[in-house]
Formats: C-alpha cells, sequence, structure tokens
C-alpha cells in the first residue's frame, strides 16, 4: 500500500512564495527551438558511439514540513533525451522506485510526456498516455512508479515529467549526474526555508565553482560545473547546482559500488521543524557518530528492548546451552541456535517489531535476529556489541560524514575467551566468525552505552581458502581412476550450500563441465552440505583415456581461473575484490605400468607483491613412476589503484599461462 501524503497550510504558503525568483538567476529551459535543433542529429561529440544521450534534464527538490510525517521532500524531474539507434529504444521505457513502511509514505503523481520524430519534413507530437502508467510495489517496502514513452525508435527525443513527495530525516535530494547515458545538461535545484541549514556534498570529477550572476556570463562561458544562490520573496531560499557535458558510467568488474566513484550530489540537513507553541522553530540535529549511536541505544525498538529481562529469551539461553561450561562453545551454541532457527524475512535495518513478536514468530529483518542473539548471549554473561553496517549495496561510510540513512545492516560483534568475533545469524550457511562478503564495506560502527566506536570491515577481513587434492585410485589404462576432493573455503562453501540445496543436481553439472576432453565422472558425493559449520566438500571419480602411444594432461586439472578476469585495455576505476582468496592444488599421478613421464618438470613463481602470487612445482620421482605437481594461489590484497591496472593484468596473463601447462606421458 503506497501512503497518502497529508498537505498542510505551511506547505501551501511555502509553494506559493517560490513564485517570485531573482532577477539575477539565468534558468535554462529548453523550449520548441531545443528540440528542433536536436531532432535530426544522429551522434554528439561528447561520445559519438552513445545509445542514447540526456539532452537536458532537471530535478527540483522542494523540503517542507508535514504536520504528520515532520519533514519532506518534492521532488520533480524532467527529463528530455534523444534516442541515437534501435539500441537505445528501451530508454523510453521509464522506472523510478521509493520506500515506504510504518513511519512514511511516497506518492508519485501522473507522468507527463512528449515524444517527438521527424516525419514529412515536419516534428511530429505523441502525447504521453498519462492512464497507461502504473505504480507497482516491488516489495513491502518498495513501490515503483513505471510507464513506456510511445513511438520510441532511433531518431526520437522524448521529454516526460513526473513527481515525487516522501518524507527525510536527514539526507535530502540525492541525485545522480553520472549514469549509464553521457549527459549534455543536468542540473539540481534546491528550495528551503530560509530557517533551515543544511550542508551539500557533491562528488564530481571538476569542482563546482560559486557563480554570483549567471545572467552576467554568456552561455559558453558558464563552467562545467557550478552553483549558485538566490533568495526569493518572503521565506525561500533556492540553490542550483548545474553540471554539463557528464561522461557515462562505464561498468567494470571487480567493483564494490560503482555509487561510490560516479558523479552525484546529495544534502544532509542540520536542522529540523518543531513546533513550539504554535510556531514552527527549526532546531539542530547531532550529526556525529555519537548522536547517532545514541539514537540507537534509546530506541524503544532496539537495544532499549534489552534492557527488560525476556523470560523466553531466558528460556532459550539455558535449554540452548544445558551443561555447557565453556564460553566458547556457549556462544557457538547460541549462534547456531538463532541462525538455524530464525529466518531473515526483510530487508534493511529498520523495522517496527517487538523483541517478542520476533520470538514468537521465529521471523524478522536482520536488526531483530541480531538482536536476539545480542539477548541471548549477555543472558549467558557473554559480552557482545551490535555492529551498524553500510553493505556494498550501498556507498561507503565516512568518518567525517555520519550517514544514518545509509546504514542498512547489522551483524554482532562477540567477546568471547580473549578473542573477537563477528557473527551473523541473519544470513544462512554462514559459519561462526564470517561474515557475507557485502558486509565488508569499510568504516562501521559499533554501538555501546557511551558514543560507540569504529571499525574497518576490509575486503581483506574475508580469506576463501579453497583446497583441491587430486589421487590417483586406480592406475590400470584399461580403468585408469582419479578422485578429485575440493574442499570449500568461507565464501564458496555458503554461496554453494544455498545453491545446492535447492538442487544438487546442478553439482554433477559443474562437475563435467569443468572436466578435461576426454575424461568421464564416474560417481560423485557431497559431505557437509547441511552442516555449515564443517567444510564443505565435494567428492568425485574421474575415469581417464589411457591409450595411444603418447598423452596429454593438463597439469592443473581444476582451474583457478577459466579466463583472466580483466580483458580491457584500460582500467577507469579501481579494482576491489569482495574477498581475499588463497588455492591450493596437489595432484598425486601414479603413472600406469609401460608408460613414462616425457617432459622436464620445473617449479615457478608468479609474484605481483607480498600478498599476491602464485607459486608452481612439479616432480617426476621415477623410482615409483609419480609425477607430483602443486600449486598455491595467493591474493591477501582486495584493493588495487587504478594506476596498477597493467601490471595486475600481466600478472594474472601469466597465472593463466602457468595453470596451462600441459604434460606429456609416452609409452615406452
Amino acid at each position: 500500500m503506497v501512503r497518502p501524503i497529508l498537505w498542510n497550510t505551511f506547505f501551501i504558503i511555502f509553494i506559493f512564495c517560490f513564485s517570485v525568483i531573482s532577477t539575477t538567476a539565468k534558468v535554462f529551459i529548453p523550449g520548441p527551438d531545443f528540440i528542433k535543433e536536436n531532432i535530426n542529429k544522429t551522434s554528439y561529440p561528447l561520445d559519438t558511439s552513445a545509445r542514447a544521450v540526456v539532452l537536458y534534464e532537471k530535478v527540483y527538490f522542494t523540503v517542507y514540513y508535514s504536520n504528520k510525517y515532520g519533514l519532506c521532500q518534492h521532488k520533480n524531474i524532467r527529463k528530455i533525451v534523444k534516442i541515437l539507434t534501435d539500441a537505445g529504444k528501451g530508454y523510453g521505457d521509464i522506472k523510478d522506485e521509493a520506500y515506504y513502511n510504518e513511519f512514511a509514505f511516497a506518492e508519485f503523481t501522473k507522468p507527463e510526456g512528449t515524444t517527438y520524430n521527424w516525419e514529412g519534413n515536419e516534428i511530429k507530437k505523441t502525447k504521453f498516455d498519462e492512464a497507461s502508467s502504473k505504480l507497482e510495489s516491488e516489495s513491502d517496502y518498495l513501490v515503483a512508479l513505471k510507464f513506456s514513452m510511445p513511438e520510441v525508435k532511433a531518431g526520437s527525443i522524448i521529454e516526460y515529467e513526473y513527481s515525487l513527495d516522501e518524507p527525510i530525516k536527514y539526507i535530502f535530494g540525492y541525485w545522480a549526474y553520472q549514469e549509464y547515458l553521457p549527459k549534455l545538461y543536468s542540473e539540481v535545484e534546491v528550495t528551503t526555508d530560509d530557517r533551515m541549514r543544511y550542508t551539500d556534498f557533491a562528488q564530481s570529477t571538476i569542482p563546482f565553482k560559486k557563480i554570483d550572476d549567471e545572467s552576467e556570463i554568456i552561455d559558453s562561458l558558464l563552467p562545467s560545473a557550478y552553483y549558485t544562490n538566490f533568495i526569493t520573496a518572503i521565506t525561500s531560499v533556492h540553490r542550483r547546482w548545474v553540471r554539463k557535458n557528464i561522461q557515462a558510467v562505464k561498468e567494470e568488474p571487480f567493483l564494490s559500488n560503482i555509487k561510490n566513484y560516479t558523479e552525484k550530489i546529495l544534502f544532509q540537513s542540520n536542522t529540523y521543524p518543531a513546533y513550539v507553541g504554535r510556531s514552527i522553530v527549526y532546531l539542530n540535529y547531532d550529526h556525529t557518530w555519537k548522536g547517532i549511536n545514541y539514537g540507537y541505544i534509546h530506541n524503544d525498538y532496539f537495544l532499549k528492548e534489552l534492557n527488560d529481562k525476556n523470560i523466553d529469551l531466558l528460556k532459550l539461553t539455558y535449554r540452548v546451552n544445558a551443561n555447557v561450561k565453556d564460553s566458547t562453545q556457549m556462544a557457538k551454541n547460541i549462534f547456531k541456535y538463532v541462525r538455524d532457527n530464525f529466518t531473515n524475512n526483510t530487508s534493511g535495518i529498520k523495522y517496527k517489531q517487538s523483541l517478542q513478536n520476533i520470538l514468537d514468530e521465529r521471523r524478522g529483518n536482520a536488526m531483530k535476529i541480531n538482536l536476539v542473539l545480542i539477548g541471548m548471549l549477555r543472558m549467558a554473561g557473554i559480552q557482545c556489541e551490535p555492529v551498524i553496517i553500510s553493505t556494498t549495496a550501498n556507498m561507503k561510510l565516512k568518518e567525517d560524514l555520519p550517514m544514518a540513512t545509509s546504514l542498512n545492516y547489522m551483524v554482532t560483534k562477540v567477546y568471547v575467551s580473549g578473542k573477537e568475533y563477528l557473527l551473523d545469524p541473519a544470513t544462512k550457511y554462514t559459519p561462526f566468525g564470517v561474515l557475507n562478503s557485502n558486509c565488508y564495506n569499510g568504516y562501521s560502527r559499533v554501538v555501546t552505552k557511551d558514543s560507540g566506536y569504529a571499525i574497518n570491515l576490509t575486503p581483506d577481513l574475508l580469506v576463501d581458502k579453497d583446497v583441491t587434492i587430486v589421487n590417483t585410485v586406480n592406475a590400470d589404462t584399461n580403468n585408469y581412476l582419479l578422485k578429485f576432493r575440493h574442499f570449500y573455503g568461507n565464501v564458496h562453501g555458503p554461496h554453494n550450500r544455498r545453491e545446492w540445496i535447492k538442487d544438487t543436481t546442478v553439482v554433477r553439472d559443474e562437475i563435467i563441465k569443468s572436466l578435461s576432453a576426454g575424461f568421464e565422472l564416474v560417481g560423485y558425493n557431497i559431505v557437509n552440505l547441511q552442516n555449515p559449520d564443517t567444510a564443505l566438500v565435494v567428492e568425485y571419480t574421474v575415469k581417464v583415456p589411457w591409450a595411444g602411444n603418447t598423452i596429454y594432461m593438463p597439469s592443473v586439472l581444476t582451474q583457478f581461473y577459466n579466463g583472466n578476469p580483466f580483458k580491457a585495455a584500460e582500467r577507469q576505476y579501481p579494482i576491489e575484490f569482495p574477498y581475499a582468496r588463497e588455492d591450493i592444488y596437489s595432484l598425486n599421478l601414479q603413472l600406469p605400468v609401460g608408460y613414462t613421464f616425457a617432459d622436464s618438470t620445473s617449479s615457478a613463481e608468479y609474484r605481483y607483491d607480498d600478498k599476491t602470487s602464485m607459486r608452481y612445482t612439479a616432480a617426476y620421482e621415477p623410482t615409483n613412476n609419480m609425477l607430483q605437481v602443486s600449486a598455491r594461489l595467493s591474493r591477501r590484497e582486495t584493493y588495487f589503484g587504478r594506476e596498477d591496472y597493467k601490471s595486475l593484468k600481466k600478472y594474472f596473463d601469466d597465472v593463466m599461462n602457468a595453470q596451462q601447462t600441459v604434460y606429456a606421458f609416452k609409452k615406452q
């Protein structure tokens, strides 16, 4: 359900004040001549290969006060897009999303729009039928506006406009200047009460320059990034940020979230409106991490709930740890119980659901499931604290920019037997002391009774160690068999469990796909599939053909990489691996009677630096006719600057060459 918006007299008066704009502002408003200038263009110098180009876009953010929801924003979006190729026609399908819950609302207006096409030496206009737009619930807390522009084809210009009203708290006016289309002109305008104070945070490849009076500068001389301030009559303040000629975002592999690097702007409110008597005044926010910590401690649906002893929680704690004295084992038992018996059924960190309700229903969001864990651990006398984080689905947090709205997940930090562990019972199949890779997103906060403190959850804290052991189990040429045992680590283990529990036949398909030519799968077995606290192991036996005078076989029968992950000649952004990695491979190949090793063995090491390297050794023992190959691929570093790209790409080329070594065995 999309909640209705409640307008009030204050807002109506506020909007009325917008009509008087300072004469020093020169606002670019495209009209019919603008469409004529662009209707027959087939490319633009900004990106001659673009499928479509944003000719113009402007978003107005109007901040107002609602009696029911507090501070809100009215966002009006207008866009004009030139479709250049058939591949760009999909940009005529528009989708925008907004969150809502028991504390908030989201209301879209019906969109308006026109498609322009050049037909018969004139511009044909096709109006958008607003009745064809629709609102759809994407989830319990997400609503989407969807509509498609009519008669869109290569050469079209589409123009559309719509609005969204929604409540805000600390952050408002977020806008991405840089997206997947190049943009010639993008403008953000913010209007607030002159008593409201806020800070803008702009991320741009070109610094925004302040322009006091646009009217005195011709358009061609205005910088590519600038901002202006101007005041309207009575109590309204307008501010504008203009960005021109913006390159499109280019997707690249191994990037945690491209939003960390793209051009954008957002605003953080430093004050909030409140009634004093019958008047509205603006009070200061405590925009510090200490203030955010205080809010979590005293939230009725957060840690404040744990101040009251819950009998059901106490009973669970004693039942799970009956006759257990070791504190580490107690912590593991509690974690296992919560992980295996509670279901994470919603995303996000904020959810109005009591702790008792979670205990009764055995389901809730990550925050609530972690609160159950924290409550049980504390009742068992084990010290622990909640950790609030921004996952990789969000932008990275910064110490100097406290943003409560970016905190979208929670885990638990435990102190037991002189060691610290990070736990997340809301993620199924994850073992004790391991978090899902999306939690390792840098700056995070531990919530404590005083002011809390920061921890840095960098991806290199998560190490995925995979081990493959291959042994000959039958050296008869008529039935030569190799047995593979693959032990999965802290990343591939939980991931594979989630997939394989649904359908174990995919394991067989993956094994067959990985086999060398001529190899035949005889049988396979999955060990510890249902037990995430032990290593996930796949065992399989393969029949290898030994016929002919010369047999060729890869030295590494399970590839570390199927190809160099870096194929582009250049790199625009840093390289961010989601976790550290260590792969160990061991082959003990017993040659059949009558065959001998026909190559020379060697050892090699390919080193990028002290934390990233591959070691490869091969040794043949003629006495027992045994070939032994071992390889170790280690990458403990997870972040590489864009200046490291070419040397890193070269390193992976070396790794690929090493793992593709082929040995020959000849019949005597």
